[in-house]
């Protein structure tokens, strides 16, 4: 682990492919909402994959699928805005690391 970095760890419980996000439980040793649920949402722009932590702090799995209680990330603007419940935090672009 690198020092002073916090990691966290979470746990799949479902994969929507068509609504492209994915219901995953956080991790109780997680720092930040430890146990509580999340909600990652993906889209691909010019071959360059983005991915955004839309929900973060839900009670259950059902909630944080919730659209009409935590819509989807807005992805029009990904490099400033439209991630996060308020849209406020830019969306995180992947890279693929070859080993």
């Amino acid at each position: 682990m690198l020092s002073g970095i916090n990691q966290s760890s979470f746990h799949v419980c479902s994969i929507d492919n068509a609504k492209k996000f994915l219901i995953a439980q956080n991790n109780p040793a997680n720092n930040f909402n430890p146990s509580k649920y999340s909600r990652f949402e993906w889209f691909s722009k010019n071959s360059q994959l983005y991915f955004c932590q839309q929900v973060f702090d839900a009670s259950t799995a059902a909630d944080a699928a919730n659209l009409a209680k935590y819509p989807l990330a807005d992805p029009s603007d990904a490099n400033d805005s439209g991630c996060g419940k308020s849209g406020q935090f830019a969306w995180s672009q992947l890279s693929l690391v070859r080993r």
